[in-house]
C-alpha cells in the first residue's frame, strides 16, 4: 500500500496547482496518488468500509473544489488528511460508529516499552485487556497515538494536522502511554490479587 509519507510532495503540489486551475486530468492523477492512502486513514477510525469509501470520495471531492485554498507551508498529504479527519469526526458524530483500533499493533508498541507487563499475559487475554484499557484513554490521546504509530507521522506533522503546538502533541503522547500502561498494570494486579497497582492515579 502506498505510504503518504513517501509520496513526492513536489509532484503532489504540481498536480494540486493544476487542479486549482480546473485540470480534470491532473485531478485524476492526484486521486490515484492519494485516494488509497486516504481510504486507509479513514478505515482506522471508521469500522465500515462502505462508509469509509464514502468519506474518502467526499474528501477527494472537496480537494477538487478547494485546491485553491491549499497553503504552501503544509505538505499536500497533511492538508488532505486534515480534510479527511474533519469528515471522519462529522461522520462519527452523526453515525456514532465505533472507532477502530489495531490492538495487535498497540500490544507490540507497549511490549517494546514494558516487556515485563506482557510477559504475564498471553493471547486473547492480553488483547481483551488492551481493548478495555484503550477505552479509558481520551479521544485526543488515542488520536495522537494513532497518528504517530499507525500513520507514521512525526510529532511536527501531527501538530500541524491537529493545529496544536508540538509540545501539546508530546504531552498527549506521554500521558497516553502512561495511562495505558497504568491501566494494564492495574488489571494485572487485580487478577493476581495484588491491589497495589489499582491505587495509581
Amino acid at each position: 500500500m502506498t505510504n503518504m509519507r513517501r509520496i513526492d510532495d513536489e509532484s503532489a503540489r504540481d498536480l494540486l496547482l493544476r487542479v486549482s486551475q480546473g485540470c480534470e486530468a491532473s485531478f485524476e492523477s492526484l486521486f490515484r496518488l492519494l485516494s488509497r492512502r486516504v481510504f486507509a486513514f479513514v478505515c482506522r477510525s471508521i469500522d465500515n468500509q462502505e462508509v469509509a469509501k464514502e468519506i474518502m470520495l467526499d474528501t477527494m471531492y472537496e480537494v477538487w473544489h478547494s485546491a485553491n485554498r491549499f497553503r504552501s507551508e503544509a505538505k499536500v498529504s497533511t492538508w488532505v488528511l486534515g480534510i479527511a479527519r474533519n469528515k471522519v469526526l462529522m461522520s462519527l458524530r452523526t453515525r456514532r460508529e465505533n472507532a477502530h483500533e489495531d490492538i495487535d499493533e498497540m500490544a507490540e508498541l507497549l511490549e517494546d516499552e514494558n516487556q515485563s507487563v506482557f510477559d504475564e499475559v498471553a493471547g486473547k487475554q492480553a488483547k481483551a485487556m488492551l481493548i478495555e484499557c484503550m477505552q479509558t484513554l481520551s479521544p485526543a490521546h488515542r488520536e495522537c497515538l494513532h497518528l504517530l504509530h499507525f500513520e507514521e507521522m512525526s510529532v511536527n506533522e501531527i501538530a500541524k494536522l491537529l493545529s496544536i503546538p508540538d509540545g501539546t502533541v508530546k504531552t498527549r503522547l506521554m500521558h497516553a502511554r502512561n495511562n495505558l500502561l497504568r491501566c494494564v498494570k492495574s488489571s494485572l494486579g487485580d487478577r493476581q490479587g495484588d491491589h497495589s497497582y489499582g491505587t495509581a492515579n
